[in-house]
């Protein structure tokens, strides 16, 4: 009796923990199975934003590169200076423009406009319309009008909701207006429906007022739709559903028709929500889930499953990011600027124009920039104030940089600006030849400070020289010295050989003082036959000592007609004006002359 009561017993313990088990167990595999289930939404939501986002920053890069480039264009700075731009030419280019942008890409219907100084429009690619001003409307163009920095953004103008690029445009440093490209949410729309993901861009009905030309004719409740691509079906399904609930959750799973729905929020630039890109995909179930199935086949079927998904978004991202690549070649190759991608090593990528100065035949990773880089003041270096040359740039970006460069003998002047590509480390920089306003502007600078006859410094060049290391004299307080002297009876010269035997010696013994002095001194000529050297770090006593050499080189030199000189030498006293300094030095030159001429004699 009591074995079959024992036996009895276990046995119902043992059922117990048999149904307890199953019981457990089934609820594991019930709650492990939602669990996966969710974790699976979750990481298919995110990877669709993911996507949404990397699309969206794909069109907002091409679009900020194309911006980039036309606000480069020096011919675009005076044409809007100018008021140029009405003219059938620029609007048959920004129409060409767009027209091989529309067939060589898939960023269909792209829009542009130039604003000037006052945000007023004054030329856009799809409306002969113009003279408005959008300030109020656009609070981007007030951004970059009052920062002078180029910006990117998702937006609603006066149109619909689109992808924006601002780029300021100078003229002389001087901010005289923005080109402004816009892009639309179609071609995202586009390039999603071929990997089998519907979406739609909906705005808020808050904004309407934006929108006076709107191009939205279409309202779900409190929603607009901003782009013309949208499938029936999906408005047809939003309207029977609404649209709130799927603009708050992450993600909602509709199993009765196998979708899953997830939004992307679209920003403006202060971070406020002006829109949604809702986006529809399949997601795949298992009606004949069991115990075992799931847990011996479901989780090896599902990471087979997402492996294979992977490697088919990965080959797919891999043949699209090609052709995107050849995409933006075509638009950056339209322009005759240098376009140069680099990641601050190496150039990855760059323009037709390019090879019109460097070798076709040379491997672009084989080439450094900064090789080419000629050592002058006022010009781009490898390193600026002990930064790397892009970093430079990219933390001043109001500066207008130029760069020296010297290819194969040849020397160019270029100005530079760089940007970073998205939230990548690479980089574009922008080169635009300059080479012949340069040497223009050289030419005439040197023709400014220089004395046409002797080809050494004039009294211009030494009223601003001495003034500035008046200035240096007071930070560092260094000696300095001036040394005057003229060409004893030289009206005789003239008077008795001609003034072009006059010029001839000056020219010679003009020569012959140059060879005596340091790269330190100034040599100016400053009347007919007087003359002025600034011998900076040069005491009284060593500027008398070289005064001294001069006049006994000049009385030994008797080239074309024998000649001497008189001196005056002072050194600069503390406080002291320049025009108390020349008048002491010239009567120090005056004493020389009253007491004999061709001596030496210190103020």
């Amino acid at each position: 009796m009591l074995n079959k009561t024992k036996t009895y017993f276990i046995f119902i313990i043992i059922l117990m923990v048999f149904v307890f088990g199953g019981w457990w167990y089934a609820n594991f595999l019930i709650s492990t199975s939602n669990a996966f289930k969710i974790k699976y939404y979750q990481k298919q939501a995110r990877q669709m934003r993911k996507n949404a986002a990397s699309l969206i920053s794909q069109q907002q890069m091409l679009t900020m590169l194309i911006a980039q480039t036309l606000s480069s264009s020096n011919q675009l700075s005076r044409d809007l200076l100018h008021s140029r731009l009405r003219s059938s030419n620029d609007r048959d280019y920004f129409k060409r423009l767009a027209s091989k942008i529309d067939a060589d890409t898939l960023y269909k219907n792209l829009w542009i406009q130039i604003v000037n100084k006052n945000l007023d429009s004054v030329y856009r690619s799809w409306s002969h319309k113009t003279g408005d001003n959008l300030s109020k409307l656009q609070p981007e163009l007030r951004f970059v009008k009052k920062y002078k920095r180029k910006i990117s953004s998702i937006s609603i103008g006066r149109y619909t909701i689109s992808i924006k690029a601002i780029s300021p445009i100078f003229y002389h440093h001087t901010f005289i207006g923005a080109v402004e490209v816009i892009s639309h949410f179609s071609p995202i729309v586009k390039q999603l429906d071929n990997s089998q993901i519907s979406s739609i861009t909906l705005g808020k009905k808050s904004h309407k007022y934006q929108l006076g030309d709107s191009l939205a004719k279409k309202y779900i409740r409190k929603y607009f739709i901003a782009d013309d691509n949208s499938s029936h079906k999906i408005i047809k399904y939003l309207k029977i559903h609404g649209v709130k609930k799927y603009c708050t959750a992450p993600y909602n799973v509709d199993l009765k028709n196998n979708r899953l729905i997830v939004c992307y929020k679209l920003k403006n630039i202060n971070h406020q929500t002006i829109g949604y890109f809702i986006m529809f995909d399949k997601i795949s179930r298992d009606t004949d889930m069991n115990l075992k199935y799931f847990t011996f086949k479901w989780m090896v079927i599902n990471i087979i499953a997402i492996i294979s998904l992977l490697l088919l978004l990965s080959i797919k991202l891999f043949i699209s990011n090609k052709k995107q690549k050849k995409y933006y070649q075509n638009i950056i190759d339209l322009t005759n600027n240098i376009i140069i991608i680099t990641d601050k090593k190496h150039i990855i990528q760059t323009n037709k124009i390019f090879y019109k100065y460097f070798n076709p035949k040379t491997r672009l990773k084989d080439i450094c920039l900064t090789n080419y880089f000629l050592p002058k003041q006022d010009y781009i270096q490898q390193y600026m104030n002990g930064k790397l040359w892009i970093d430079y740039i990219t933390l001043h970006p109001d500066k207008k940089h130029k760069v020296n460069i010297q290819i194969d003998k040849e020397v160019y002047y270029f100005t530079v600006s760089v940007s970073r590509i998205s939230n990548d480390d690479n980089f574009c920089v922008v080169l635009t030849d300059i080479t012949k306003e340069e040497i223009y502007q050289k030419k005439l600078e040197h023709l400014t400070i220089t004395d046409t006859l002797t080809n050494i410094h004039n009294r211009y060049y030494f009223n601003i020289t001495i003034n500035h290391e008046l200035q240096k004299i007071k930070r560092y307080n260094y000696p300095l010295s001036l040394i005057m002297f003229d060409i004893d009876f030289f009206k005789k010269i003239n008077d008795t050989y001609g003034h072009d035997t006059g010029d001839k010696v000056l020219i010679a013994y003009t020569k012959l003082i140059s060879s005596m002095l340091r790269s330190d001194d100034t040599f100016c000529r400053v009347g007919g036959e007087e003359f002025i050297i600034i011998a900076t770090y040069t005491n009284l006593e060593n500027a008398v000592v070289l005064a001294e050499k001069m006049r006994q080189r000049v009385q030994n030199f008797k080239e074309i007609t024998a000649v001497t000189m008189s001196f005056g030498v002072v050194q600069y006293e503390n406080k002291e004006d320049v025009e108390h300094l020349l008048k002491r030095v010239d009567n120090a030159l005056y004493k020389a002359k009253e007491n004999g001429r061709n001596r030496v004699e210190k103020g």
